[in-house]
């Protein structure tokens, strides 16, 4: 039988390591609040997109980390232009991890 587990980091690293952080004047968000956003770009800090990163455990179990992967600043608007139509599916971008997951 296959166990799942799953954990979704609110912000990137770089927004928490910030005063105001998600608050932050200036800041865009995809949705309402950071939960619920799938992409977010905040003054001086960067622009960032949520990915899911599987890890598959030993007996069958597996955890998914809800992260979010910093990008370059000029791609986000042409992400978020594909992100709810058909090309999604085909989407791919270069980015960097921007939460630290523990071993």
């Amino acid at each position: 039988m296959e166990h799942s587990r799953h954990v979704r980091f609110t912000l990137p690293d770089p927004v928490l390591d910030t005063a105001e952080q998600e608050r932050t004047p200036g800041t865009w968000m995809s949705h309402a609040n950071a939960h619920e956003s799938v992409m977010m770009q905040v003054p001086d800090v960067g622009a960032f997109v949520r990915a899911l990163l599987p890890v598959r455990l030993t007996g069958g179990h597996t955890i998914t980390f809800g992260v979010w992967i910093a990008i370059d600043p000029a791609h986000l608007q042409p992400v978020f232009a594909t992100w709810w139509e058909p090309e999604y599916e085909s989407l791919r971008m270069a980015g960097w991890l921007a939460n630290a997951i523990a071993p």
